[in-house]
C-alpha cells in the first residue's frame, strides 16, 4: 500500500482561521463540505482514467468517503468500493499497483489510475476546496447578520 496523497492549499490555514470565529457546528460543517467537494473534483479525474473492463464495475464502485476524524486531521477517502484488496471489486488495487512473483518477476504492470488522477486534479480539488470554505463563510456571515438584526429588531 502507498501513503495517503495529500494537497497543499496556500492560504488555507487563514481561511479555516477566519472560519473558526464560527461556532464548531458550523466549522465543521463547512470544512467537511470543502474536503468533500475537493475529493470529487478527484474523483472525477481518477474514474476517466480507471480501465473500463466488461462490467465498468471499478468505475461503478469509486467513492468518496469521509475518514475517522483524528484529534489533529481530518480526511476523505477516495477509494474503490470497500477498499483496495476488498469486497467484488478486490481486483482494482492489483490494477492499481501491479503485481510481482515469488522471482520478482511483474505478472500484472502497475496502471496507477489513482495516483495519476490525483495527481492530474490537485490544483482544481484545492480550488474547489477553497471555493466552499470562501462560500461557506460568507454563508455563515450572512446568517449571523441576519440572526443578530432579528435580535436587535
Amino acid at each position: 500500500m502507498t501513503k495517503p496523497q495529500t494537497i497543499k492549499v496556500e492560504g488555507l490555514p487563514q481561511l479555516i482561521k477566519a472560519l473558526g470565529e464560527f461556532e464548531k457546528k458550523i466549522f465543521n460543517k463547512v470544512l467537511k463540505k470543502a474536503f468533500r467537494e475537493g475529493a470529487k473534483v478527484s474523483q472525477k479525474a481518477i474514474k476517466a482514467l480507471i480501465p473500463k473492463g466488461e462490467t465498468g464495475a471499478l468505475r461503478k464502485a469509486l467513492k468518496v468517503r469521509t475518514l475517522a476524524r483524528k484529534k489533529d486531521r481530518v480526511g476523505i477517502s477516495v477509494q474503490m468500493g470497500e477498499g483496495s484488496f476488498q469486497g467484488a471489486t478486490f481486483y482494482g488495487g492489483f490494477l492499481e499497483w501491479g503485481t510481482k512473483n515469488k522471482e520478482g518477476q511483474t505478472k500484472i504492470e502497475a496502471r496507477e489510475f489513482i495516483k495519476k488522477g490525483f495527481n492530474d486534479s490537485k490544483e482544481a480539488a484545492a480550488a474547489a476546496m477553497v471555493r466552499t470554505i470562501k462560500e461557506g463563510i460568507n454563508a455563515a456571515a450572512k446568517e449571523a447578520a441576519r440572526e443578530s438584526g432579528a435580535t436587535a429588531a
